[in-house]
């Protein structure tokens, strides 16, 4: 496991659950041209209980095939596992895991395609947070709060109803794929439902896919309770 923090070394000191005999000398080696906060653990309870401890960084989980039976469930849902990378000898027995934790980037049996991966998301992370500055948690309001203030929902609906005039044309369309292939350019998943959605999508099925847990609803709700005129503006072919 390591921390993509590049700016110091965390100054956790190793104690008997890190594993100093790291099973592959050399991807330990690589690993820590990556980052300056890499630690390895044997026992998964330690490991899980450290990322509990993280509150402001991102965690890339790299964990072998045994090991990704049991953890994800509990691993999946901390908010700053950004990540996680199946390291194993059988690709086919952990592949159904794709389909189970968006946040399982894929399988690796070798170590080139792992470390590329790793390489992708690190800038994919780095890109993200800049392209999506303006996601700001501590900004979001619920429905509620924005009805309150009736001047700031009046312009919110005036907003919406322009947008709705604005006939579908290609261009519109492709800014939005544009800017969900972006944000999901790591969920192998989440690019399939784009690409379904570049596909077949049609006018009348705009409810049933921003009811659906996909890319659209969570996207566009982040848009939503932000605000976000940019965002709303990129997902204007939804509107019409």
């Amino acid at each position: 496991m390591y921390n993509n923090d590049t700016r110091r070394r965390h100054n956790r000191r190793p104690n008997s659950n890190v594993n100093d005999t790291f099973d592959n000398y050399d991807t330990q080696i690589i690993l820590e041209n990556f980052t300056n906060c890499l630690l390895i653990y044997t026992n998964p309870v330690d490991c899980i209980n450290f990322i509990r401890e993280i509150v402001k960084e991102r965690i890339l989980l790299i964990i072998s095939g045994v090991l990704s039976q049991s953890a994800p469930p509990q691993i999946h849902s901390l908010p700053t596992t950004t990540a996680i990378f199946i390291f194993c000898n059988d690709r086919q027995t952990y592949l159904p895991l794709l389909s189970e934790y968006s946040k399982i980037t894929d399988v690796f049996t070798d170590q080139d395609s792992l470390m590329h991966s790793i390489q992708k998301t690190i800038h994919f992370i780095s890109k993200q947070a800049l392209t999506f500055s303006t996601f700001n948690h501590d900004k979001q309001k619920s429905t509620r709060n924005v009805s309150k203030d009736f001047g700031s929902f009046t312009w919110f609906q005036l907003l919406i109803d322009v947008l709705r005039k604005i006939p579908q044309t290609d261009r519109s369309k492709q800014d939005m794929l544009d800017t969900c292939r972006e944000y999901c350019a790591l969920n192998q998943i989440e690019m399939r439902k784009i690409k379904q959605f570049e596909l077949t999508y049609d006018a009348n099925q705009a409810i049933e896919w921003y009811t659906h847990n996909s890319f659209v609803y969570r996207l566009v709700n982040k848009g939503l309770r932000t605000e976000d005129v940019e965002i709303i503006y990129t997902f204007r072919f939804l509107y019409s």
